[in-house]
């Protein structure tokens, strides 16, 4: 899957394939390879973006039996 608006560096296509990710301080790491030519790079994620793509979560009542 491809991430809106990101190219390759080395051929300028957009499709591409998440190798690896990292969380790193203020952000993620991802390391990226193109379909196209095999060329590797890096991205890095902000906390706003990441923030912004987070599903909101339901609470579920806790029942005290087990």
């Amino acid at each position: 899957m491809s991430v809106t608006g990101l190219r390759c560096p080395g051929c300028g296509k957009k499709k591409h394939r998440t190798i690896d990710s990292r969380p790193t301080f203020g952000g993620i790491r991802r390391r990226r390879e193109c379909l196209s030519c095999s060329y590797r790079f890096s991205t890095i994620e902000s906390i706003g973006q990441m923030n912004s793509l987070r599903r909101p979560t339901r609470k579920k009542p806790v029942d005290g039996r087990i």
